[in-house]
């Protein structure tokens, strides 16, 4: 075990970049190394290629769904080798850290900062720039019984504050089937796309909380879009509103 009166370096801290990736930091003990993360420019570039890496491999990986059964054999198989085997944490078993006295990274900020662009954020802007043909219109029921037989989850459009839904199509959002909502708000084209996320990273360059739910936002050639998930299903709004019209606009909605 190091002293406790040496300050640990980044050999230390290299040791342990892989799990606080993975994100088996506990919330107490992150602080320690993500203070370490927001100084070092070199440990800082490793987590970030391990993240991409690690987003890459997982968004290129098959993901075959597991059957209940199966899912509820390797939750308790799990639980069980986590009581067997309890592993101390990581401050106890390699050094003392300092105190954390300085703003910290998040590993969301990390997979953030290695990608230019969220590719749920591109595939968004890149429908909304297309201009789409509407196939249905009409009131919130209507649409909502028309994407019924044609996706596995239940479509109900949000009311937005000073908006009136236009239409809507089938789209897609990566390799998913998506509800395509057009909306206009004050004379903006607003388009919102509803999907199943399951394994998609929704993300982006910058976060904030409304209604307790995070919205990710990002911006890309004078386009703007805002990414949540609620209710077990995956929204991405896109416009020309600015980031904080966007953030209003869906702060709004999730009040509704």
């Amino acid at each position: 075990m190091l002293p406790e009166a040496r300050e640990p370096g980044c050999a230390d801290y290299e040791r342990y970049l892989q799990a606080y990736v993975d994100g088996e930091f506990l919330a107490e003990d992150r602080p320690d190394i993500e203070q370490h993360l927001g100084v070092c420019p070199s440990c800082s570039r490793t987590a970030r290629q391990q993240a991409a890496f690690k987003a890459g491999l997982k968004a290129a990986a098959p993901r075959p769904r597991l059957s209940d059964t199966a899912r509820a054999r390797l939750t308790a198989a799990l639980a069980e080798e986590a009581r067997v085997h309890q592993q101390p944490r990581w401050r106890a078993t390699a050094f003392r850290i300092l105190p954390a006295a300085a703003a910290a990274l998040m590993v969301g900020a990390l997979l953030g900062s290695t990608h230019r662009f969220s590719p749920v954020a591109a595939e968004a802007i890149s429908n909304h720039r297309r201009d789409l043909p509407l196939e249905v219109a009409g009131s919130a029921a209507q649409v909502s019984d028309w994407f019924r037989p044609k996706v596995d989850f239940a479509v109900s459009p949000p009311q937005m504050p000073s908006g009136r839904l236009v239409g809507a199509r089938l789209a897609q959002i990566r390799d998913r089937p998506a509800a395509y909502l057009l909306y206009d708000v004050g004379g903006h084209r607003v388009s919102m796309f509803v999907f199943d996320p399951a394994d998609l990273p929704l993300d982006a360059r910058r976060r904030r909380t409304a209604a307790g739910n995070d919205v990710f936002l990002d911006d890309e050639r004078g386009y703007h879009v805002a990414i949540w998930r609620r209710g077990g299903l995956g929204y991405a709004s896109a416009s020309e509103l600015d980031d904080e019209g966007m953030f209003q606009l869906v702060s709004s909605t999730m009040r509704r």
